[in-house]
Parts: C-alpha cells; structure tokens; sequence
C-alpha cells in the first residue's frame, strides 16, 4: 500500500513538472506558431525567439497566461485559454492577410458586426502552414490536459498578491507601449504601407499590441488655431443664400463611389475576348477623367467614402482606423454641408448593403444627409451573388430624383451620395460564377476570381452607361460623378501567377514597391449632360475629389476647398502610401520627401477642421450664408 502511494506522489510530482514546464513554454510556443502561420520558415521562426522582438511577444503572452492563472487557479485552464486566444489570433490575421492583403488591427475589433457580414462572400484556402499550426496546436492542447492536475485552494493573501503582481507588470507594459519612447528608439512600429512586412518582422502580438497605440489622432507639432487662421485669411468661402435654383453652377449632383471598380490591368496584362470597360473609356464628350489614388485595398470601403467626403487624408488618421466607427461624434465639414448651405435638396445618402456597416447609419447624419437609405428599404432587389446589382442600385436613384421632381422642392437641385456593392469581394466560384461573355484567353491566368471580377466590371460599365443615357434625357443641368472605393483584393496564389504571366518577380522587392504602389489606383469621371471643360489623364488622390468636382463646375465652394485645390497644384496624390508631386516624383510613405512644411501645414489644417472643435474656424470650412 506504502508502495502504491509512494508512486501515485511520484507520479503526481512528475505530472506537476510537467505542467510547469508546459506553462513557462507556452507563450514561446504561441509566438513560434504565430510566426509559422503567416509563412515563416521554421528556423527563422525558431531564431525570431531568441530576438527583441521575440522576447517582446514572449512577454506579452507570458502576461497573458498569468492574467488567466490569476483568475482560475489552474495552469491547465489558463495554458488552454491563452493558447486557443493565440490561435484565434494568428487564424484571423491568416484570413485577413487572404481577404484584403492586411493583417488585424484594433481597430479592427470595433468592426466586429461589420466583419462577420462580410466574411460570408469569403472562403479561407489552409496551406501546409496553417495545417501545421492546427497539429501543433492539438497536440499541444492534448499534452496540457493528459497531464493531471493537483487542485488547492488558494488562500486570501494569495489573491492579494497575484492581484498586486498582475497590476505592477501591467502598468509597466501600459507605459512601456504608451509613455515612452522604447519602441520608437527599437524601430518597432506598423507601417501603413507595409503593414503585412511588419507584422512578420515585429511578430503578431507585438504588432497587435502597437497598433493600439496608434488609435487616436495625434496633434500636429507645434500646432495652434492662430497658425490655422493665418493660412484661413487666404481662402475667402464664398457667400450664398439658401434659395438657390438648379442651374449649370447648382447643378443635380448624382455621386457614384463604384464597390472595386477598377481597371486591374494597371498591375498587368490580361488577355481577353474583349474589352470590359469599353464605356467608360469612351467618355470624351462632356466629361473629366482621371487616376485616383485611394488609401484602402480590397476592403474599407467606409475610408474611401470618408477622404472623399470630406477632403481629409488618411495620411494624418490612425492607421486602418475608420473614422466613421471611431473618431466622428460631431457633425463634421464636407462636400454634403456645402451643398445643404448652397440650398441643395435630396441630400440622400444610399448603400444598399446592410445600414449598420462601418456604423453609417449614425456617421452619415454627422455628415450634412437629411436621410440614409440601405438594403433594408428595398423591396425584393435584384441581386448578382449575394449582392444588389448596380443595375438594381442606379433605379432606385433614379426613383429617388423623380420622387424629387414631384415634391415641393423641384425647383432646387438634388444631391444623392451613392455607394454600390455588387462588385464587392469574395471573387470565387464559391461565392457564386458571373458571366457578361468576357473570358481569359491565357490559361495560366484563367482562374475563377480572376474572371468573375472581370465580367462584373463588365456589367458595371454597362449600367454606368445606362445611368448617363438616364440623365441626358433629364431637363434639367446633372452631372455623375463615379469613382471606385479601392481595388479588389485577389489570394496570394492567383497574384502570384498574374504576376508571373508578366514577369514580375515577387522576390525582387524594387519590382514589387512598385506592383504594390498600383494597388492604390483607381479611375473617376465626371459626366455632365450639358458642355463642361473636358480633360483627361487627370491625377489626383480621394481627398481632392469632391473639391475638384465644385471646382470643375465651378459651384460654390468654401475657403477649405480652394485650399485644397492650390494644394493639388503642389502635391496631387497625398495618400497613405504615396505622396506624387507635379513633376510626377514618387515617394512612399516610408521615405523621405522635400514636402514636409507643406505637410504639416495640411496636417493642422486638419486637425482644425476635424477635431479641434472648440478652436474651428467655420468661415473656412463652411460657406458664408448671407
């Protein structure tokens, strides 16, 4: 009996080693996995944990074991939570880096609802990395709860202290990450234009926990009102009344921001049966044309309409913010409430896809709409996959403008700001075929997302065209105004072979700088059914867009537009990622240009009109009202 007993403590004692050699392995073994997951090879990765950086993220996942371990008194429980926590983690990334080319934020955590709704046009393709991770992580899990575990109850002044050591090490990493200058001094940082390259370098949860520090809006240096009012002096708004008619100068405002419409052959040649944006790059007649240089790829949306609206960069925002979910709680100058004070009327706001996506549904009355129509105020709408077809989308503005013409306020010009969706990703068969006859003559390249895309650009084009035979038939002055949100987002393996079908080698980084600089491209138009200056080949970035609509037309404008436009005279393209001057000199946003006074002028002028409240010069932001 001594024996047997004997044996049972010293199993028992070999158990508890084991658990504790489990435990003071686990947050290593989670970075390790975390590193293998985004396609590191399994020296380096292994090598990585022996770095600053990897001990870093040991740290921080150790801390997080403890949290758990604190709480539940059980080293099983607390390994198992913070290792599924991690997987989670690295699956996400996994999918996000597939989905839109970019790993997960913090931000990205306030989008939760509007994720899960997008996710279901996506299907995830595992590789032999990811299957590697599951096995690791199985057996891992496996190993944790074979081994038995002694409970005891944890006394009173126990609690105290884990209690104690939890909040001293938390407050050390809090003002590591967010009082000193540590991680700046290491270079440890997420870079906006290669954020997928420093999530690799710097680990995933590192990377994660610096991407918290970057959630607010920063103050330019050296910032103040007076500064802002000096550069105001020198852009009058011009002065309206609220009465005015519709007119060549006031004219009907139909504004397109096209879901992915784009013209993917700027990253290469495409050989097909045809031509599938044969109408939009017919427009001569009667029209402007151009290059945008958008901040977001393959997804985000929401930024897109944010820069356009109301002329601010993402530039000086956080990085993968949205504002609209997690910076606007004040009305806020833009394109909309210019038109309202010019005596627009309509100012419709209209997205057919759910109407709490990007949390418009509370960001768009901060923005000037007297009214935001979604999905949820169609009845039976056509749908191309799962989405509502610009076909679908382009009547119901159409029947928003004969509602208009019928009400009592006809005589005023009407403003409609439209986002589509039929275009939107998740591009496989999975999420359903398209045909509009367009086919891939090159079968290294003929793969299915490939093509889908291009045959629902093709019926794109074709209902632009619709839309402005609508309007040439309308009596009165319109123009539409369309442009594309971002490019789509496309796996790895398809870009991999486009990119080889062109001979664009995706170890060779200078190649790749500047594949990954036309991502950011996509075209705009602005059609009107009465003469306007035509031009083409025009350059600009999102945040000039609706300036250079008022300018183009030559409607009134306030003194922040006309600031914008000299600036687009200096710097056209000022985006996240690349900053291109008149003479057509590049620079991404990781390297040094001779811009930065007038970039900071831009920043405070920015932060006058979107945060500084209390200190905003309106009679610059805002047209004066007589």
């Amino acid at each position: 009996m001594l024996l047997v007993l004997k044996n049972e403590v010293n199993s028992f004692e070999k158990e508890k080693r084991i658990l504790q050699i489990l435990t003071f392995t686990t947050p290593a073994f989670c970075t390790f996995f975390l590193k293998v997951i985004s396609g590191e090879k399994l020296i380096s990765s292994l090598t990585f944990l022996f770095s600053l950086r990897g001990i870093l993220n040991i740290v921080l996942i150790a801390f997080l074991l403890w949290v758990f371990y604190a709480i539940s008194n059980s080293k099983r429980i607390s390994i198992t939570i913070t290792v599924l926590i991690c997987f989670v983690l690295g699956f996400v990334n996994y999918a996000l880096l597939q989905f839109r080319d970019s790993p997960l934020l913090a931000a990205d955590l306030i989008l939760i609802r509007t994720a899960l709704e997008v996710s279901k046009s996506y299907s995830l393709k595992f590789n032999s990395w990811s299957v590697s991770v599951i096995v690791f992580t199985i057996c891992w899990l496996c190993i944790t709860w074979s081994v038995r575990e002694k409970k005891t109850v944890i006394k009173k002044e126990y609690i105290l202290k884990r209690f104690i050591t939890t909040l001293i090490v938390g407050s050390l990493l809090f003002t590591l990450f967010f009082h000193t200058s540590f991680l700046r001094k290491h270079g440890i940082r997420v870079s906006s234009f290669k954020s997928k390259e420093t999530y690799k370098i710097n680990g995933y949860m590192l990377s994660f926990c610096v991407s918290t520090t970057i959630l607010k809006v920063e103050k330019p240096y050296a910032y103040s009102a007076s500064k802002v009012q000096k550069i105001a002096d020198n852009y009058k708004s011009d002065s309206v009344t609220n009465n005015n008619k519709v007119s060549e100068k006031n004219p009907n405002i139909i504004f397109v921001m096209n879901e992915a419409f784009s013209d993917i052959r700027l990253n290469g040649d495409i050989p097909m049966n045809q031509e599938y944006m044969p109408y939009y790059y017919s427009l001569k007649d009667r029209a402007i044309t151009g290059q945008a240089y958008t901040t977001a790829y393959a997804g985000q949306t929401a930024v897109s309409e944010f820069e356009i609206l109301t002329g601010f960069t993402m530039r000086f925002m956080p990085y993968a913010s949205v504002p609209y979910v997690t910076l606007m709680k004040d009305e806020v100058p833009n394109l909309t409430t210019t038109l309202r004070d010019s005596g627009y009327a309509g100012m419709f706001a209209f997205h057919p896809g759910v109407n709490y996506s990007y949390n418009r549904d509370n960001a768009y009355p901060l923005l000037g709409f007297n009214e935001y129509r979604s999905v949820e105020n169609m009845n039976n709408p056509e749908l191309i996959r799962a989405y509502v077809s610009d076909k679908c989308d382009y009547e119901y503005v159409e029947n928003l403008y004969e509602d208009h013409e019928q009400s009592a306020e006809a005589d005023k010009p009407f403003y409609i700001f439209n986002v589509t969706i039929q275009n939107h990703g998740g591009y496989g068969n999975g999420a359903g075929e398209v045909k509009a006859g367009i086919e891939i003559e090159e079968p290294s390249i003929n793969i299915d997302s490939f093509l889908n895309y291009l045959n629902l650009m093709k019926i794109s084009d074709e209902e632009l065209k619709n839309l402005h035979e609508y309007f040439d038939n309308v009596d009165e002055p319109t123009i539409v105004v369309i442009v594309g949100d971002h490019q789509p987002g496309f796996p790895d393996d398809a870009y991999e072979k486009f990119y080889e079908y062109n001979n664009i080698d995706v170890e060779n980084k200078e190649q790749m700088k500047e594949a990954n600089k036309k991502h950011f491209v996509v075209p705009f138009a602005i059609w009107a059914n009465y003469d306007i200056p035509e031009r083409s080949d025009e350059l600009i970035s999102l945040n000039y867009l609706s300036s250079y609509v008022l300018d183009a037309i030559g409607a009134n404008m306030t003194g922040y537009n006309k600031y914008l436009m000299d600036l687009h005279d200096k710097l056209p393209v000022i985006s996240t990622s690349i900053l291109i001057d008149k003479e057509g000199n590049q620079y991404t946003s990781d390297e040094k240009n001779p811009y930065g006074d007038i970039l900071k002028e831009y920043h405070m002028v920015q932060y006058n009109g979107f945060m500084d409240k209390k200190n905003q010069i309106r009679d610059f932001f805002y047209l004066i009202k007589e």
